[in-house]
């Protein structure tokens, strides 16, 4: 199966708009006889809380060097317009607004990009549990992503199944995640784009 990633739309943000344009093949991670991975889906927050990743969608990546090769693309690009916009901006609007934006805009096409790429999908109903059946054995990339109170988790665990008989259980928790807190910048500035991309330039002081 080939899949091409939809253009930007005009008027969006389009310094990373030719990434989108990638097409690559899919195999299907799917095997007569196969493995099974699953997990449940959930954050405990700091008030001791448990946040279950109910109604949310479990996607499964083959861990290759199309993906790396992928992040390693994008990341350039977004590295290339942050030190654009750092070298044009004051370092008041540079963290308050610049940043917190780019991080947005490129999380929104990170999301295609890499929704392209996946072999698999698994909603993780009422119970926030996900599952994948007759997985071929291989390395993979369990992804997934929900917006709390304007902050921003994804989900990033390498996993690797090695026979076609082996159940694998993989939660996806506060271990495997990361935040971008939109509603604060300097938090946006010192973490970059999380997991994929760290910032260069990181505030001093």
């Amino acid at each position: 199966m080939r899949v091409t990633a939809p253009c930007p739309q005009r008027g969006g943000p389009g310094f990373i708009g030719l990434l989108l344009l990638w097409t690559v093949a899919l195999p299907s991670a799917a095997s007569p006889q196969g493995a099974r991975v699953e997990g449940d889906v959930y954050l405990v927050m700091k008030n001791g809380d448990v946040k279950r990743g109910a109604g949310n969608t479990v996607r499964l990546l083959r861990d290759n060097t199309a993906l790396d090769t992928l992040l390693a693309r994008a990341c350039s690009v977004y590295h290339a317009e942050d030190e654009r916009l750092r070298n044009k901006s004051d370092v008041v609007d540079y963290a308050t607004k610049v940043v917190p934006r780019l991080n947005r805009d490129t999380h929104v096409l990170f999301d295609s990009l890499l929704g392209s790429l996946a072999i698999a999908a698994s909603p993780t109903g009422m119970s926030a549990h996900y599952r994948f059946e007759r997985v071929r054995p291989g390395r993979y990339v369990l992804w997934a992503r929900t917006e709390i109170d304007e902050h921003l988790y994804v989900w990033w665990a390498p996993i690797a199944v090695r026979t076609p008989t082996e159940s694998l259980t993989r939660d996806l928790d506060n271990s495997v995640v990361t935040e971008q807190q939109s509603d604060n910048e300097w938090i946006a500035v010192f973490y970059g784009l999380s997991p994929w991309c760290t910032p260069r330039h990181p505030p001093t002081g």
